[in-house]
């Protein structure tokens, strides 16, 4: 534990000497969250097997992968059969994908690898008709399938479903936009086939469900902090606690990721964060939007499609145009008290 400042130890003295001192209190809560925006691993969030287990902390991760091995070690499961997470909500349902934020007191549910499954497929069109997202943890999977399109005729292909190959072809550790570009070359007519693992279902069931977990220094500060702040989680680099999004973020991520969508067959939220967080950085000159864009993680995908990018940067402009200049992003509430 840091030393604590010296007016933290002052008050310390007092309250041992039966001394009530609400001041104690508020700096001791200012001193603990000042840490953990030093240090994000400090915080905790509970979690639990989406099928049904009991609650759990999870803590000490400092990006996309190392939750995943924290998730393993503490919910005692193989880290590969992690297919993805879910966030206040253990069924299968994508939209509640874990993404590019969470808030302090999200709850994350686990879905493990259930049933494998390989389906014969007739390329009947050029688009077969699924959005791919992934768990940015090497899986590609079944984001949604298209009402009439050709995966919809096949009753096996579901949402959640990891996609594990293509033809022979292993796509673990592929993105989702690589697995599309698998999916999009294969010939109009042809036969292929795809095997898919789904997440294990609630009724397999190995433990009973149980709404809290043990209460943790670390989980109570998360929750305190609920609201007030939240934690960008990355595939690639560290977490940070960050200002609550903005209304521009919310709105602006959600557009690009329809977006993304729509071009590529794909959604993506935390590509979506990552898209808006380099517009918000150089949001003057479309140039200097699309070099960055181009060398932290869209080589491959921008230089393949200009009208990505152009639509992008339109879309973009068109909802900072519609946004306060002072909305474009949000204040801290403990850096409005430090004053």
């Amino acid at each position: 534990m840091p030393k604590l400042p010296k007016k933290l130890r002052n008050l310390f003295k007092k309250k041992k000497k039966g001394e009530d001192n609400a001041e104690y209190e508020q700096m001791v809560e200012r001193h603990e969250v000042e840490e953990v925006l030093k240090d994000p691993t400090k915080l905790a969030f509970r979690v639990q097997l989406a099928h049904g287990s009991s609650t759990k902390n999870v803590s000490n991760f400092a990006n996309i992968s190392q939750l995943y091995d924290r998730l393993a070690t503490v919910l005692d499961v193989n880290e590969s059969s992690i297919l993805f997470c879910t966030i206040n909500n253990f069924a299968v349902d994508m939209e509640f994908l874990i993404g590019g934020t969470i808030n302090m007191d999200d709850f994350i549910y686990v879905h493990i690898a259930g049933k494998t499954k390989e389906v014969t497929v007739n390329k009947s069109e050029a688009a077969i008709g699924i959005t791919i997202t992934d768990n940015g943890h090497g899986k590609a999977l079944v984001k949604r399938v298209k009402a009439g399109s050709v995966a919809s005729k096949y009753k096996e292909i579901l949402p959640g479903d990891h996609i594990q190959s293509i033809n022979g072809e292993s796509m673990v550790g592929s993105r989702h936009y690589e697995v599309a570009k698998v999916l999009k070359s294969l010939p109009v007519g042809i036969d292929f086939k795809v095997v898919l693992v789904e997440p294990k279902k609630e009724f397999d069931q190995i433990a009973p469900r149980t709404q809290l977990g043990k209460t943790t220094a670390a989980s109570n500060l998360a929750r305190t902090l609920s609201g007030r702040v939240s934690l960008r989680l990355r595939r690639d680099g560290k977490t940070a606690v960050t200002e609550m999004p903005s209304n521009f973020d919310i709105t602006a991520t959600k557009e690009v990721d329809d977006i993304l969508e729509n071009y590529l067959g794909i959604r993506d939220s935390e590509m979506a964060t990552s898209i808006v967080e380099v517009y918000k950085e150089k949001s003057s000159h479309m140039a200097d939007f699309a070099e960055l864009l181009k060398t932290k993680f869209l080589v491959d995908l921008i230089s393949e499609n200009e009208k990505l990018l152009y639509t992008l940067w339109s879309k973009l402009g068109e909802l900072k145009r519609a946004n306060p200049a002072h909305d474009l992003s949000s204040k801290n509430n403990f850096e409005d008290e430090s004053d």
